[in-house]
């Protein structure tokens, strides 16, 4: 069974949206960004943040249920 089913609503946890905060020349703020699963890998999620037009993919222990 998949931990997220497509559709779902998630968001980053805190520990990884912190760590994408500060990466360099990356200074959006992620920690209250929302999204939706459209793909749920056996390692990876494809989220599509509201806001966006394009996918991300997200390791599984980056994002919960939001």
């Amino acid at each position: 069974m998949k931990p997220f089913e497509q559709g779902s609503t998630v968001k980053l946890t805190d520990r990884y949206a912190k760590s994408l905060s500060k990466a360099k020349g990356n200074r959006r703020n992620w920690l209250g960004r929302k999204g939706m699963v459209v793909h749920c890998g056996k390692d990876a999620v494809s989220v599509l943040w509201e806001g966006r037009k394009s996918l991300d993919y997200v390791p599984l222990k980056g994002v919960e249920n939001a």
